[in-house]
Parts: structure tokens; sequence; C-alpha cells
């Protein structure tokens, strides 16, 4: 038998819905503009039914309502309570300090310079009279005060932000108060902190919103149910019939739309709306879906970000110190750029960015501190730079940080160094220096011969012994010493860095931009340590993907990998979709093979205190990406690249499906969440017919 194949093209895009014009009230559609209108003298009025929302661009206008009520409650309190007190306050304090009989004028008068004119400015004031004066002074000082710490408080009070921890449980909004908060809470949940389920059997019997026609209700965390005697249908029970069209979709299915399927009981079936589900006795969609309660949780990771659940949606905590994002994904603040990351700068110490945070290397030689602020103190600071404790230390940098000259004062004589290095000079011989002795350095007569003071980078007795600045080593961690025009320098191993090779390199975590490579942890076949959070981040080409494969793994195995593990995203941070989170000794994602669907790919790798392993070892390469695809069987599922992730920018994919003869395409859209714009010109998906 022939057979006839129907062919779509599936491309991402909008649909935008017209309204004609009609008998006023006004519902029409101008250039993509959509405009309400009543008739002459009469209102739009919007009602909702059990837990709907009125909602604007995602704001719910009765939460605005609310706040704008809780707003004006608050300013009311202030004008009759605090700012009143202020006000009069501030009023008797400047009556008693500019009044007729105020502090001003009494001091003026109590100077001479008021009042009575001819009082002798010299004239000594009674002791009761200067007395009283103290006494009013001290009185003024203590009320203003008081004064001041009571609008301190007041300021402290206005600065709290008792909404920071979110407080509202349930989906509820938070409300910052003068003195503590308001919760508004949805209207399955009540109390201070909406952790009161209500009892919608109770508070509706009797209305419309409760069960209806002999319906027995139940009560459950945050909602109700009816359960209909035979008959009727509806969440409410109050259709006679249970033929899914539009009219009977919402009474049907609740937070969900209706599809007529024969075959079953109630002959048709409810699409949920994201973030609802049914009970599992009911079709209708009324339970909500804890998205923070999900296997792979919706809001950052690493770090971790509080995830607060709502009826049909969820939203996260803000990112901690240290980060930037808006908690679904937080990425590291990198300290160090701006301002040397609070560290020194004079002189200037490496900053080290650390995941959340950062460190400051240790102050260079010659200075003391913790790295934030460094004090230089010198060598000649610390014991006379070992010089005699009659003897001038001279600091030379031009050599070493370390090195030093000793120069013994007048009437003594010798090197400076130690304890015997300056000697009392009894006797001067004048021609003790006509030979010239000293070889590289100047020659000073003494009483029992001379005394040669050395150039800079000499020493011995005549100055003939050339100071080798890398004895002893200053190049700490194995560094190797290098003298380059009188100038010392340091040769770093690998695994340290700084002036002085003093700084262990950060070798856990990382980003790498090249599009081949290879990630080794730990470097040289070694056990990583215990108490580890490293990050690593791959990237490539915008436009390509990339491909990695795993040679060797090997950390710590257990359930759920909640000890030691390597959690893996498709993008660049922890908010972007969990590919896995592995441990044990096999490799990931069974093969071995990841293929990421971004041009990116993230890697944090943690380690508890206890068992250590060999960690990891990978390769990876940059390929061209590909999505789409032909399906000839009876069902089947299409997803955007990176689903249920992200999808990634510049992608062109194609899905073509085809069906037997007597056979049609039934497509049923789980999500739809692109760019939105006016005509979809940006992401689009497309269904086409052929």
């Amino acid at each position: 038998m022939s057979s006839t194949n129907v062919w779509f093209t599936l491309l991402l895009y909008f649909g935008l819905a017209f309204a004609w014009m009609d008998e006023r009230p006004v519902l029409e559609a101008q250039d993509g503009n959509l405009i309400i209108s009543s008739a002459k003298d009469r209102n739009i009025t919007l009602k909702v039914l059990g837990n709907g929302y009125i909602n604007v661009n995602e704001i719910n206008l009765l939460h605005v309502a609310l706040a704008a009520q809780n707003a004006t409650r608050l300013m009311e309190r202030l004008r009759a309570g605090y700012l009143v007190q202020v006000d009069n306050n501030l009023a008797r304090l400047i009556n008693l300090v500019e009044g007729p009989t105020g502090l001003q004028r009494r001091i003026a008068m109590l100077e001479g310079t008021g009042g009575n004119s001819s009082r002798s400015p010299n004239r000594r004031l009674p002791y009761s009279t200067d007395n009283l004066t103290r006494n009013s002074i001290r009185r003024t000082n203590e009320r203003i005060r008081r004064l001041e710490e009571t609008v301190r408080e007041i300021e402290n009070k206005l600065k709290e932000n008792a909404c920071q921890n979110n407080p509202c449980g349930n989906g509820g909004t938070c409300q910052d108060l003068y003195e503590g908060y308001q919760c508004l809470c949805p209207s399955s949940w009540e109390g201070p902190n909406c952790m009161t389920d209500v009892n919608e059997c109770a508070r509706y019997l009797g209305t419309d919103l409760g069960c209806q026609n002999g319906a027995t209700c139940f009560n459950l965390p945050g909602s109700y149910r009816c359960d209909c005697q035979a008959g009727w249908y509806g969440l409410h029970c109050t259709k006679k019939d249970s033929v899914c069209s539009r009219e009977n979709s919402q009474e049907l299915c609740g937070h969900g739309i209706c599809i007529p399927k024969p075959g079953v009981v109630t002959g048709y079936i409810c699409l949920c709306d994201q973030g609802w589900e049914t009970d599992g006795r009911n079709p209708a969609c009324t339970r909500d879906v804890d998205e923070c309660a999900a296997k792979h949780p919706p809001c950052s990771v690493n770090p971790p970000v509080t995830c607060f659940n709502a009826p049909g949606t969820f939203f996260c905590g803000a990112c901690p110190r240290g980060y930037t994002g808006n908690g679904y994904y937080c990425t590291d603040i990198d300290e160090c750029l701006e301002d040397n990351g609070g560290c020194s700068t004079s002189p200037r110490v490496q900053c080290i960015n650390t995941m959340g945070s950062r460190v400051c290397g240790p102050c260079p030689s010659g200075y003391h501190g913790d790295g934030v602020s460094c004090i230089y103190v010198g060598p000649c600071r610390i014991n006379n730079g070992g010089c005699h404790p009659l003897a001038t230390c001279i600091e030379n940098p031009a050599l070493t940080s370390s090195y030093v000259q000793c120069r013994c004062p007048a009437g003594y004589q010798g090197d400076g160094l130690g304890p015997n290095g300056c000697q009392p000079a009894t006797e001067i011989s004048n021609n003790s220096c006509v030979n010239h002795p000293c070889v590289h350095g100047t020659c000073v007569s003494t009483y029992h011969g001379f005394l040669c003071r050395c150039d800079p980078g000499y020493t011995g007795t005549t100055c003939n012994t050339q100071i080798d600045p890398c004895s002893p080593n200053p190049c700490k961690n194995n560094g190797v010493c290098i003298v380059t025009g009188g100038a010392v320098t340091c040769n770093c191993s690998t695994s340290y860095t700084g002036s002085r090779c003093e700084t262990q390199r950060q070798t856990c975590g990382g980003v790498s931009r090249n599009p081949i490579g290879h990630l080794e942890f730990p470097i040289g076949g070694t056990t990583y340590q215990h108490g580890l959070s490293c990050a690593w981040v791959l990237v490539t080409n915008y436009s390509q993907i990339l491909n990695v494969t795993f040679t060797n793994f090997n950390l710590e195995d257990s359930t759920d990998c909640k000890f030691d593990f390597l959690q893996i995203h498709d993008g660049r941070n922890a908010g972007n979709h969990m590919i896995g989170r592995f441990c044990g000794n096999a490799l990931p994602n069974k093969n071995g093979n990841i293929v990421s669907s971004h041009n990116a790919l993230y890697f944090w790798f943690h380690s508890d205190s206890t068992v250590a392993h060999e960690g990891f070892a990978l390769h990876w390469n940059t390929i061209d990406p590909i999505c789409g695809g032909i399906f000839e069987e009876d069902y089947g599922t299409i997803t955007s690249p990176g689903y249920p992730g992200r999808y990634p920018p510049n992608r062109d994919c194609y899905w073509y499906i085809s069906v037997r003869e007597g056979k049609r395409v039934q497509l049923h859209f789980g999500q739809l969440m692109l760019e939105e714009h006016t005509t979809c010109k940006y992401d689009y998906v497309e269904v086409r017919i052929y």
C-alpha cells in the first residue's frame, strides 16, 4: 500500500490573538495594541475565582494594592507617632535655645552683652548664678543627647530590612515596615508568616467558591478538594456534564486546559500550566508543584542559594556576598580587578581571587603586615641589621632587600658586623692609606692601620670580595636566583609565584578559552586534598560547542554523591542546566563522553574531610553544533537544544515529522519560553504543513 507523507518544519514562533470591534463596551486591537473601552459612565471590573490573580507583566495587582495600602498606613503611623514626637522635641529644643527665656538670651545677659549694658564685662558672677548656668547647660545637653539618640534609633529602624531573609512562607510577599514586616499571603494561607493553612471548606461554606450540589469538601495544605456526587463534575461540582469546551475548561481543569480524549472515564484530560499538577485522583490541575524539592534544584547550587516555593511558581533568594547574579545563577566577583581587592598597593601585594572572596599575599621583604596593610620596617629595624650596636646600619635595596652595610663610628675601627665588629682605635697612622689597599672602596686611616669603606656590591677587609646577592638565596620555595644589572630576580617553579616565589599558585580551578586541551586534577598522579571546592570553566568559539572525553575518573563513592563529586553544568556557571553529578570510579555519563549545548562547560569539584582518591583527567575539542532531525515514529518528543536548560544563541533547528497514510499529527506544547517580540523576528518556533 502506498503511503503519503505529511511534512512539518518547526522553528522558534509566537502567535498573536486578534479581537474585532463589537458593540460598546469595546475590545479591539489596533496595530498590535489592545484597547478596552467601557460604555459611557460605566465601569471596567475584573474578577477572579478561587486562587486566581490579576497580573500585569507578572506583577500581581492585588499585592500592589495591598502594598500601597500598607505604605499609606505606615506613613500615617509615622505622622501620628515618631514624626510628631520628633517635631515636638525639635520645637521644644528651639524654644529652649532661641526663645524669649532661652539659653542664648540667658548667656548673653550673663556675659553682659544683653539686658543691662552698664554691667562690667570683667565682673565675676555670683557662685549661685554661675552654678545655675552650668546646670541649665548640662540639662540642655542631656536633652540634646536624648533627642539625638531618638533620631538615631529612628534612622536605624528605617534602614533595617526585615524582609532580607524572607520570613514569609508559602509564596507570601514580604512588606518591610517601620518596626518589623508584614506578609501578604496567598488566599490559601494566613498568619503572621503565611504558615497557617486556610480551611477553605469552612471559609467558603455556603458561597460560590465552596463545594456545590452535595459534594464533600476535603481541606488540603494550601488548597481544598470537592468530591462530587454522581452526575456532577468540575472543581466545585457545578457542571452537569464533563464536556470539554472553552467555557468549561477552567472549572474542569483549574490551572490547566482541557483536551477531549475518548476512552478515558471523564472524556477529557488536563494539560497543566507550568507549576501545577494533578493530585492523582482527579484530572484537574489543583496541586502546586514544589520546584524547590526537585532532583535538580532550580536555584544556584554553587554557591548555594535558598529556593522559595510559591503557588504555581518559585523564586530564588539573593546571591551571597562575593557573588553577583539573580539567584538562579551566581557568578563570582573578581575582587582583585578593583583597587587590588583591598590588598596593599604601596607596596603592591598580590591579590588572589577565590570563590566568593579573595586572599592577600604576604607583604614583601622589609615590610610587616597582613597583606591588606604593610608597614615598612627594613632590615636595619631588626637587631640593627646584624651590625655592632654602635655601628650605623645602611640599607642597600639596589642589591637585595636584605643586604646592609655596617659603618663604625668615629674613634672605632672594624667591619661593623656582629658584637666585635667595632673596636676602639688607639693610634692613627697617616701612611696606612698610601698604597691604596682598598680594592673597591675608600681607605680611612685609623690608630692601628686603616679601614676600608666598601663600594656597593663588595665586602672584605680590603673590599676585594664581590658580594653574591644570591647567597643566601633570597628566593623561596626552590626558586632560582638571577642577577641582572645588579638587581635580583627569582625564577619560580610552576607551583609558586611572586617576586620571591612566596605565593603558591592557585591550581584548583581556572578558566580555559582554548578550543582543544587537557585537564588533569590533581597533577602528577597524587591524591587530591581534603576540603576542596574548585571550579573550572571551558569556553570555546561562540558558534561552536565542546566535546569532552574522560580518560580517568576515581572519586570517593557514595549514595547521591554527597561526599566527593564532580558536578558538570551546560554553560558558564552553576546556574545553567546541570548535566549531572558524578562520583565513584565509573566514567561520567556512562561512556565518559559529554557534548555541550552551549559554547561553555562548568565543572565543580568538591571533596570532604575524609577519603581521597586519584581524581580525574579529561581532554576536549571543539565541534560544530547539530540540531534537528527526521521523525517517522507514531509518537515522540522534540526539545530545544539544551532543554530543560536555556537554549543557545544563533541556532536554526529543523525537525521533520512524517506519518503513515490515514494518520494525522497532533502536537502538544508542554512548555514555550522564548524571547518576546511584537513581530517574533528574533526567537520563534514555526509550524508548516507540506
